[in-house]
């Protein structure tokens, strides 16, 4: 690990981050603008998260007349 971190840095920060852009294992969003496809990407999970949160406290036999 050490070694390719010497190895990248004898490159160039801006070299690393042109190669990863032309990568064509990673999302066209990410090519296009990779703070904002992490940004959404955060996003969705906070969501999914939520999401899977209330569904569990829906589950819950008392859930609903705690909240009531």
């Amino acid at each position: 690990m050490s070694r390719a971190l010497d190895r990248d840095r004898k490159r160039g920060w801006p070299k690393i981050e042109s190669a990863l852009r032309r990568d064509p294992a990673l999302p066209a969003s990410f090519q296009a603008n990779p703070a904002q496809h992490f940004f959404a990407l955060q996003n969705v999970l906070a969501e999914r998260r939520r999401q899977q949160w209330r569904e569990a406290c829906d589950r819950e036999p008392d859930s609903f007349g705690l909240a009531a």
